[in-house]
């Protein structure tokens, strides 16, 4: 499940293009991803402070795949995680260890090892990069913080706070998306709830479930049922 440290962060699931299916698919503001046999992340040539050559797509890469701003991020058949895309802040060279999930974020990268613990890499600034102990089911790499759930369902965030984007409400939840300077999640009751600046609950605007959650830098989207 995606989050996206953009504006323009976009996911879908299910998804099947040029006969390759992919469980669940989330884009950037700055990270084109192409899909398929030859498929490659192309990125622009220049980004100011930390730009550097981009880092290659490796060939073989699961159905857990996330694109950042600047990069994209993937784990490999045998579990390692593969980034492709620019690398200025190394966000683009994961750590080694086995991962069951990964998300690029905006000069940064995390990932939830098979121990249970997160892992995270590239740039650090405001402690982004820097995860809290613990176990975790899924993380989310935003622009300037980073989310996760924790193995008994509550969410810790951590990284810049400076509307609110990294202190939770209370309760349990199956999906964390953290975005600019708002995060959301999706709690177990199928409603949304997101925090940080101009955040709303998305769940008492439309009195529906949702399935998935994706927050941006000044909006949220859900894809209720």
């Amino acid at each position: 499940m995606r989050r996206s440290g953009s504006e323009g962060s976009r996911m879908w699931r299910g998804i099947r293009v040029r006969g390759v299916p992919f469980g669940a698919l989330a884009g950037g503001a700055l990270a084109a991803l192409a899909l398929g046999a030859s498929a490659q992340a192309a990125a622009p040539a220049t980004r100011g402070a930390g730009t550097s050559i981009a880092v290659a797509r490796p060939e073989a890469v699961s159905p857990s795949i996330d694109a950042g701003d600047i990069d994209t991020c993937g784990v490999s058949k045998n579990g390692t995680a593969a980034c492709w895309g620019l690398n200025g802040y190394g966000q683009a060279t994961p750590p080694a260890g086995t991962f069951t999930a990964v998300s690029a974020g905006n000069s940064h990268s995390c990932g939830v090892k098979t121990d249970g613990t997160v892992a995270c890499w590239g740039d650090n600034s405001y402690g982004k990069a820097t995860p809290p102990a613990g176990t975790f089911t899924a993380v989310s790499a935003g622009t300037t913080h980073s989310c996760g759930i924790k193995t008994d369902g509550t969410v810790a965030c951590w990284g810049f706070n400076d509307s609110g984007q990294t202190t939770p409400p209370a309760g349990t939840f199956t999906a964390v998306s953290a975005g600019g300077d708002l995060s959301c999640g999706l709690n177990t009751s199928g409603a949304v709830a997101c925090w940080g600046k101009d955040a709303c609950d998305l769940g008492t605007q439309h009195a529906v479930s949702f399935i998935a959650i994706s927050g941006g830098s000044v909006k949220a989207c859900g894809v209720y049922t």
